[in-house]
C-alpha cells in the first residue's frame, strides 16, 4: 500500500485511475470531434457523451478494483482488469450489434455487467446518429 493507510490508498488509486481514463475520453473526444470530424462526436450532445464517458470511467475503475480482490499485485491486476474491460468492450460489441441489434432489447443481466451497458448506450446513441432522426442532442428521447 505504499505506505498509506487502506482508506487513502484506495482513494488515491480511485482518484488516478480515474483522471486517467477522463485524460482517454479527452483524447479520443478532441480526435473525433475536431481532428477526424467524426459525425457521432461532432452532432451528439456534448453533456451527454460525457455522462457516458464518466459513467463508462467509474464502471472501469470499479471492475480493475474488483479484479484487485483477486490477484494479490496490484500492478497485473490493474492490467488484467484493463484487458479485461477491453475484451468485454469487444465481445460487447459483438452482442450489440449481431445477436440482440435494434430494435431487439439486451437482457437485463447482460446489461449488469459495465461494458456491455456502455456498449449499449454507444449502440443506440450511433444508430441515432445513422438514422433520419438524427444525433441525440439531450437524455429526451433516448430509448431504454
Amino acid at each position: 500500500m505504499n505506505g498509506l493507510d487502506s482508506k487513502h490508498y484506495w482513494i488515491n488509486y480511485f482518484i488516478v485511475s480515474f483522471l486517467l481514463c477522463m485524460l482517454t475520453s479527452l483524447n479520443m473526444y478532441i480526435f473525433g470531434a475536431y481532428i477526424i470530424d467524426i459525425t457521432f462526436f461532432q452532432q451528439t450532445s456534448f453533456m451527454l457523451i460525457w455522462l457516458t464517458f464518466i459513467g463508462w470511467a467509474i464502471a472501469q475503475v470499479a471492475l480493475t478494483s474488483f479484479v484487485q480482490i483477486f490477484i494479490s499485485n496490484s500492478k497485473t491486476a490493474t492490467i488484467v482488469g484493463y484487458l479485461l474491460s477491453i475484451f468485454s468492450t469487444i465481445i460487447g460489441e459483438v452482442i450489440s450489434t449481431i445477436i440482440f441489434p435494434l430494435p431487439m432489447r439486451m437482457p437485463f443481466g447482460l446489461l449488469l455487467y459495465p461494458p456491455f451497458a456502455l456498449c449499449r448506450i454507444i449502440y443506440y446513441m450511433g444508430w441515432s446518429c445513422s438514422e433520419t432522426t438524427g444525433c441525440y442532442r439531450s437524455l429526451e428521447g433516448m430509448r431504454p
